[in-house]
């Protein structure tokens, strides 16, 4: 499992390129855009991916989980 810290990343070609198993975060700031390109991508691609809000330090965390 590999995990990066994402935050002034591109967000689309950073999905694209996770791994089954990769964790990336993102700024708290860029929320709305996470979830909705984590359902799209899911869609369009036939990934699963999962989100988690760590309130601590302030970001959103994506997990590929299929």
């Amino acid at each position: 499992m590999n995990k990066k810290s994402n935050n002034k990343s591109p967000l689309l070609p950073t999905l694209r390129s996770m791994s089954v198993g990769d964790v990336c975060s993102f700024a708290i700031t860029r929320l709305n855009p996470v979830k909705t390109s984590c359902s799209n991508m899911g869609l369009e691609l036939g990934r699963k991916y999962s989100t988690h809000i760590n309130k601590e330090n302030a970001t959103i965390e994506v997990t590929r989980i299929l």
